[in-house]
């Protein structure tokens, strides 16, 4: 059985992150590296009250960040 780099739970399917095969529920969570958990969580809460993915919302950030 294949566990999941990130959460060690066994995974059916998944994607690789640079060595790290990891499931698709963690696989959100490694947008970006040592985000802080409650920054997280917030980001998916704005990205699923918008109807988008927390890599559209943090994309959509930056790009009005850096313009």
């Amino acid at each position: 059985m294949k566990i999941c780099n990130a959460c060690g739970k066994p995974r059916q399917g998944g994607i690789w992150i640079g060595t790290a095969m990891l499931c698709f529920c963690c696989a959100g969570d490694y947008l970006l590296r040592d985000v802080p958990e409650d920054l997280m969580a917030a980001t998916n809460h704005k990205a699923l009250d918008e109807g988008v993915s927390a890599r559209e919302l943090v994309l959509k950030a930056l790009h009005t960040y850096l313009a």
